[in-house]
């Protein structure tokens, strides 16, 4: 066992427990609801107006990867609004950036001192997670990804306090959402499981919840993926179940780490501007190459829980979930992606050690023909 063990204090999970907000913040004050335009578009978000009550505050993201100018925008709102608590309802972006606003609401320094490495010296204010989409596991992490606009880099912000308060898990918030999203998302959740179980800091409680998480997402990926295609208003197991996939899988690799993945994404990203989840796709079976020899038998457990090869496993299901690889035949700058992924936490998590031609030959699995 490791020596901690990082976890949201409650989670809330079922069909209509986004409307526990007013119970959860009824002792807080007022707060400020954060989220994106998918959500100001469904029924809950005025329902959830008229059950906040005078107590409510909504703070629409224009959407994209936060940058250090959005988190700058947002506290300083929420300071304007004394904000007690702050939730975030979206995708992993709309979390990432509620949770830094949330996290450094009583920093004294500029936000671009904690990207750079600063310590947050106090606790920040409450942070209620609720995912509408099942991927990013941002609402399980003491993580938040943010992009540096001067120089396009891409970094991550990892202290305790960003830990949430509250996660609701409600299934009815992934009706309406984008099935190419959401394929982008699964394979997000689907790397996270898998690095987070290779991990050389992996323990077995880490590699229980992988286990689960890796067998919810690869159970329902592809039906979930068909019902969204098909515009469907029901609620369904395969919601429930990939929702709580992602939660397990952010809960896992939050406390083991990822790997090169997740070391190379970052940056890649940030560069090209290529959604997450599209890249990992397309760098996730490299890596099984690079570290099959390094996990001992966790290759073939994770095979046998897909009745077949892993590799050949993901392959087809990126083709069925028609993930295009935006990086196929074009030159990338290698000296920049090689230093962001060796300096990268994650990529000191991989189970091989990694070296500059590792990185070089990804790049080469990435962009070849």
């Amino acid at each position: 066992m490791t020596e901690s063990l990082l976890f949201p204090s409650r989670t809330y999970i079922g069909s209509g427990q986004l409307f526990e907000i007013p119970v959860l913040t009824k002792m807080l004050g007022a707060g400020i609801i954060v989220h994106g335009q998918s959500f100001w578009k469904k029924k809950e978000y005025k329902l959830l107006q008229g059950k906040l009550a005078v107590k409510k505050s909504f703070y629409q993201y224009k959407g994209g990867e936060p940058g250090l100018a959005d988190v700058r925008e947002l506290i300083a709102y929420c300071r304007t609004k004394k904000a007690a608590w702050i939730a975030g309802i979206g995708g992993g972006s709309v979390l990432d950036l509620a949770k830094i606003a949330a996290g450094l609401y009583y920093a004294g320094e500029d936000p671009e001192f904690y990207f750079q490495g600063g310590i947050i010296g106090s606790r920040g204010i409450p942070f209620i997670a609720i995912p509408t989409t099942t991927g990013s596991g941002s609402e399980a992490t003491n993580v938040a990804v943010i992009i540096n606009e001067k120089n396009k880099e891409k970094s991550a912000i990892r202290e305790n306090s960003l830990l949430a308060h509250s996660v609701i898990l409600d299934p009815n918030l992934l009706i309406g959402l984008d099935h190419q999203v959401a394929a982008n998302s699964a394979f997000d959740a689907i790397t996270h499981v898998v690095e987070g179980f290779f991990s050389r800091r992996a323990t077995w409680f880490t590699e229980t919840l992988a286990l689960k998480a890796f067998e919810l997402l690869t159970k329902n990926t592809e039906r979930f993926y068909e019902l969204l295609k098909a515009k469907s208003n029901e609620i369904s197991q395969e919601y429930v179940d990939m929702q709580l996939g992602s939660y397990y899988a952010g809960l896992a690799f939050g406390n083991s780490g990822l790997g090169i993945v997740h070391g190379m994404s970052y940056s890649l990203a940030a560069i090209f501007g290529a959604p997450h989840g599209q890249v990992c796709a397309n760098l996730l079976v490299p890596s099984l190459q690079l570290n099959k020899d390094f996990v001992n038998d966790k290759y073939s457990i994770l095979s046998k829980l897909v009745g077949r090869d892993l590799s050949e496993f993901l392959t087809d299901l990126k083709g069925t979930l028609k993930i295009e690889n935006p990086f196929k035949a074009i030159e990338i700058e290698t000296k920049p992606v090689i230093a962001s992924t060796l300096g990268s936490p994650s990529t000191k998590a991989n189970p091989k050690e990694v070296k500059d031609q590792d990185v070089l030959w990804m790049l080469a699995q990435l962009t070849s023909k």
